[in-house]
């Protein structure tokens, strides 16, 4: 069963978390959390400036599946 995209508690907490993790790191745009079947997901979009390798980091020490978008 997928929870409520619009809101969840537990999305909004993670997407809270990796937002204060992520605050001075160059490049990132916006980060959305969903939870699917139980399991969150984030979504990290980056703008041109901002370096894949140094993100990939902040998400990977979460139990979650992340991708990112990359505008460039």
């Amino acid at each position: 069963m997928t929870e409520d995209m619009r809101w969840s508690p537990r999305a909004d907490a993670t997407r809270r978390d990796l937002l204060d993790a992520l605050d001075e790191t160059a490049g990132v745009r916006s980060i959305a959390v969903t939870v699917d079947d139980g399991a969150k997901v984030a979504d990290v979009e980056l703008d041109h400036t901002g370096d894949e390798s140094l993100v990939a980091v902040i998400p990977d020490r979460y139990a979650l599946a992340w991708k990112r978008g990359v505008l460039r």
